[in-house]
């Protein structure tokens, strides 16, 4: 972080941690999200992604290897709903 970039990627950062070590992680991350850092997360923790995103790309795979997988853009929110089946 030293370098100041504009755009962070991580791939799965909370995996393997304790429970601790998530929440500190996760909070650094929104704290580096609210001073205007780009965070791109790729993770399969729901609740990672629902606590720290405001958009989520949502990737389908294809069914028949003739057609592409495709990606929905949803909000923390849909992508809850959508994964748990609960509606309000």
């Amino acid at each position: 972080m030293a370098s100041e970039p504009q755009v962070l990627i991580l791939d799965e950062p909370t995996d393997g941690l304790d429970v601790h070590s998530r929440e500190n992680l996760l909070g650094l991350l929104k704290e580096f999200a609210a001073g205007g850092l780009a965070v791109v997360m790729i993770s399969h923790e729901i609740v990672d992604l629902t606590c720290l995103c405001d958009s989520v790309a949502r990737l389908y795979a294809a069914d028949d290897p003739e057609h592409p997988a495709h990606v929905e853009i949803v909000t923390p929110t849909t992508l809850a709903r959508q994964v748990t089946g609960v509606r309000s």
